[in-house]
């Protein structure tokens, strides 16, 4: 018989290590005996003070991740909206020039120019929508309350649910990555709530004092239902709360009691 097993061992001073226990069974001289061996597991001892380092380290590394995460979708986003999308914005002009100075005469070819101009439009369109999505300009330019009014604004014209943004914030003293993270958090929320939600109205509460930054995001839709939490392939929550923790945040998601979900992240201004 062997038994092998994982113990918790503490130091006088409070730090703890990890065990390797086994128990085994020996006969001798017609006696049986029970030896028990306890080997310290040197390579893996911990202590608090380790865990505090490695959730530091973590969380260092999980917000440069997120920043450099940022930036690559601001390159994106320029190069959408400047190369690709002033390519397109003058396409478009000589195309108008073609339909009008050229061919004006021609039914056949003012046809397909027509056709031609049409699937321009909706390229110009798609393009600034994929970068507003990937990092919208207003973020960088005028801050986080301008880039939600935006997106708050846009949701109602796609999907028919109205959304209401209350700020109070008179001054806004939160940095680039807090600022990226609320967006990003509302901007997946409303997408949550566009594809899963059958809400009618959405509210977005935004307000901050010495050291928090708070939001909230309410919806009378069906709410969070058994088992969504963990649904194999939707990672929209998880990504939200790694977001809010990486910054020492908190946030919690759960169904309103008369219909509907809220989401409420609250992110201190200075790092632990």
């Amino acid at each position: 018989m062997c038994i092998r097993s994982e113990a918790t061992g503490r130091h006088a001073n409070g730090s703890t290590f990890l065990l390797e226990a086994s128990i085994s069974s020996v006969i001798i001289r017609g006696e049986l005996f029970f030896p028990i061996v306890l080997r310290v597991q040197k390579d893996i001892a911990i202590t608090a003070l380790d865990l505090h380092y490695v959730d530091k380290k973590f969380r260092t590394r999980a917000v440069a991740s997120q920043q450099a995460c940022e930036v690559e979708k601001r390159r994106f986003s320029e190069v959408l909206y400047g190369d690709l999308g002033q390519s397109l914005s003058v396409l478009k002009l000589d195309m108008d020039w073609l339909q009008h100075e050229v061919i004006s005469e021609q039914a056949t070819a003012q046809h397909y120019v027509a056709q031609m101009q049409t699937t321009l439009d909706i390229l110009i369109a798609r393009t600034k929508s994929i970068a507003s999505t990937l990092r919208p300009p207003l973020l960088d330019d005028f801050g986080l309350i301008a880039a939600l009014q935006w997106i708050t604004s846009d949701f109602p014209k796609k999907t028919g649910i109205l959304c209401k943004l209350t700020t109070h914030c008179p001054a806004m003293a939160a940095s680039g990555t807090i600022e990226s993270a609320v967006f990003r958090l509302v901007q997946e929320s409303l997408l949550n709530i566009e594809r899963h939600a059958f809400a009618s109205e959405v509210s977005i509460f935004l307000w901050q004092d010495d050291s928090t930054l708070d939001v909230l995001i309410q919806d009378d839709g069906i709410g969070l239902t058994g088992g969504s939490r963990s649904k194999p392939g939707c990672y929209g929550l998880i990504g939200m709360q790694e977001r809010i923790y990486t910054l020492n945040g908190s946030i919690s998601i759960n169904n309103i009691e008369a219909k509907g979900l809220a989401i409420h992240a609250s992110i201190p201004l200075v790092p632990h």
